[in-house]
């Protein structure tokens, strides 16, 4: 059962230290609590869905060998309206644009989380 005032963070990044610098950025906002649950890939992500209520979606733009734009794509034809951010270590406008139009709600270099 969520906890009242957290937020749950489904983070799928198969890149660990991401994760932990993402958390060290969350931690420093006042009065909010998160819970980060981590996957790293498609098939765990949509397990936790499932069994439990995720409040936004942080999605690596690459997962393993290919890009995440497919799942997303998939989450979004299924009617999942839940928030979604795509979060890459390499991106551009070209990318940032290709997420928005697959369904992300926005998008964030890794960049800009150090």
């Amino acid at each position: 059962m969520k906890e009242p005032n957290k937020l749950q963070i489904l983070a799928i990044d198969n890149v660990a230290g991401d994760i932990d610098v993402l958390k060290a950025n969350l931690g420093r906002i006042p009065n909010h609590e998160f819970e980060i649950i981590q996957v790293p890939c498609e098939e765990t992500a949509l397990a936790e869905i499932e069994k439990r209520p995720i409040d936004l979606i942080l999605l690596d733009y690459w997962i393993g060998p290919e890009s995440g734009i497919q799942f997303l794509s998939e989450l979004r034809a299924s009617g999942d309206e839940r928030p979604i951010i795509v979060v890459t270590g390499n991106g551009d406008e070209r990318i940032a644009a290709e997420c928005l139009r697959a369904g992300a709600d926005d998008y964030l270099s890794k960049s800009d989380l150090n």
